[in-house]
């Protein structure tokens, strides 16, 4: 008799992104959040810093990675996090990124944050929708590198206590970390939007803009605060785009953030201007099947013939609400056990965000889902 001592789901997407763990396993961001941004702390009350980055790994260029423009202090400011700001800390946080050809900062995550859990790592990734790179070279092409950046965030002085000194945090700008997508533009929206102008140059480009949320969860506003290059229409088309983004106005406990800012990311690259369905990149799971799902959906027949090890793998569209949707089984190992039927009967437990946190449409493109069973016999 097979017994279940521990079913391992695991969840590989294509593209640069890749995620491992159990159904028990934190999801890759953290919840939805409140910051408080600094923007309007004025004089020598006002915070401070710097962001430096560096290659990592193997030289594969001719020529490094290099500032295009330096992140201003009204930036750095924007992020700085509420319990750090109150407290009068400073901090840092270093994120490991790989940095397109289209100057995307992709897949970046959290290596290091002194002190932990004031927020600084969540403040650095926001702040690299704002930060400007231009990508190595090799033979005279632009090339992807990874790359490790830290951001240094010193705050206002004087504080007393731990409090500081005139700066209320209550008047200042509420920023929004870590969205959960209701719904997102999709792939073909975002081709659709692209900008004639820089479609006929062959040009990428990003944006980054500061939405006002509404308290139907979505924006009333945005304004463009970066946007690479200019004068090809990306501020425009995203601006545009953003209409179409819908998240919960409420955080834990049902506190409003109406009137709190997001920052929203926009990358638009030529390969976007391709036909058909791509393979998402960096998604992020918002949502899996419990453990009581997965043991639901271990087929009977395998069971039954004692088998504890299958695998099966799902293709599937991220809809605009982030469900999978025309799922199809591509793998099913052993067959004729319905391991691909019990793959299918967990599609519908997982939800993915429909956008990511580099500014790249996730829905309407392709993600496949890997399941692996290995149970252990009784």
């Amino acid at each position: 008799m097979l017994n279940i001592v521990g079913v391992l789901a695991l969840f590989l997407f294509g593209g640069l992104g890749s995620l491992e763990g159990s159904a028990t396993a934190s999801l890759p961001m953290g919840p939805p959040g409140v910051g408080t941004g600094a923007a309007n702390v004025n004089g020598n009350r006002a915070p401070m810093g710097n962001v430096q980055f560096a290659p990592a790994g193997d030289k594969t260029y001719d020529f490094a990675p290099r500032w295009i423009r330096t992140p201003t202090a009204r930036e750095l400011g924007s992020v700085f996090p509420t319990k750090a700001l109150q407290q009068g800390k400073s901090g840092s946080a270093t994120l490991k990124c790989v940095l397109t050809e289209e100057s995307v900062l992709s897949g970046c995550q959290v290596i290091s944050e002194t002190p932990g859990n004031l927020g600084f790592g969540d403040a650095a990734l926001t702040l690299t929708a704002d930060l400007n790179i231009r990508p190595a070279m090799k033979l005279g092409h632009p090339v992807r590198t990874e790359i490790n950046l830290t951001a240094h965030f010193i705050a206002p002085s004087p504080a007393v206590g731990s409090y500081i000194t005139g700066v209320d945090t209550r008047d200042m700008q509420k920023y929004l970390t870590n969205p959960a997508w209701e719904r997102a533009p999709t792939f073909a929206q975002v081709a659709a939007a692209y900008p004639s102008r820089a479609r006929s140059a062959g040009k990428s480009g990003r944006v980054s803009l500061d939405c006002t949320l509404g308290a139907d969860g979505q924006f009333s506003s945005c304004l463009v605060t970066n946007e690479e290059p200019v004068g090809y229409g990306f501020g425009a088309a995203a601006a545009e785009l953003a209409k179409s983004f819908k998240t919960a106005p409420t955080v834990a406990g049902d506190k409003s953030v109406a009137g709190g800012v997001v920052k929203l990311p926009f990358a638009f690259t030529t390969r976007m201007l391709s036909p058909g369905a791509p393979t998402a990149s960096n998604p992020v799971l918002t949502a899996v099947p419990s453990n009581r799902d997965l043991a639901a959906a271990f087929p009977r027949a395998a069971r039954t013939a004692g088998i504890g090890q299958t695998r099966a793998s799902l293709d599937c569209i991220v809809a605009q609400t982030g469900a999978l949707s025309n799922c199809r089984a591509v793998v099913e190992a052993p067959a004729g056990y319905n391991v691909a039927m019990g793959a299918m009967q967990l599609a519908p437990k997982y939800r993915v965000s429909p956008w990511s946190v580099d500014g790249m449409p996730v829905a309407g493109s392709r993600v496949r889902v890997p399941i692996a069973y290995n149970l252990a016999a009784r």
